[in-house]
């Protein structure tokens, strides 16, 4: 009798943790894993004789699958924010290379009230800037 008043015990501990775990941000699959796999324990544990320890063992099985399952996402959003962290990193690379191309061609004389500049990549990734008398085009054109 004493190991099932433990046992009940340790399962409402264990369904405690699991609902102040449901309120936190970081693990938010945490305390739903934990109370799902304590709730299901419990009953597999019912038909076992011992619910108390079906529960206990079930919390902690789902408290686990819920970590893994927080820590997954956690590093896909990690992989995410890197890709728009390189992806940001590339294109202020490039805007300093058009930059630094523009300014030789003013000190060249090819100035922005007479010229356009076009650029555009080469086969193997390097970038160009093209002065471009502006009386080439139309005045509503845009070069890109």
């Amino acid at each position: 009798m004493a190991k099932k008043k433990q046992n009940l015990f340790l399962a409402i501990i264990l369904v405690i943790g699991s609902c102040i775990t449901v309120g936190c941000e970081t693990y938010e699959n945490v305390g739903g894993g934990g109370l799902l796999g304590a709730g299901l324990g419990a009953g597999i544990g019912a038909l076992a004789g011992d619910p108390a320890l079906g529960a206990a063992i079930g919390g902690g099985v789902g408290l686990a699958a819920g970590l893994a399952k927080d820590n997954m996402e956690i590093k896909k959003q990690n992989r995410a924010n890197q890709a728009q962290t390189n992806a940001q990193l590339l294109q202020m690379q490039r805007d300093a290379e058009i930059q630094r191309q523009v300014g030789i061609l003013k000190e060249r004389g090819y100035t922005p009230d007479q010229y356009r500049y076009r650029t555009g990549t080469t086969a193997s990734g390097m970038i160009y800037v093209d002065p471009v008398k502006k009386e080439a085009y139309a005045q509503t054109e845009i070069i890109r």
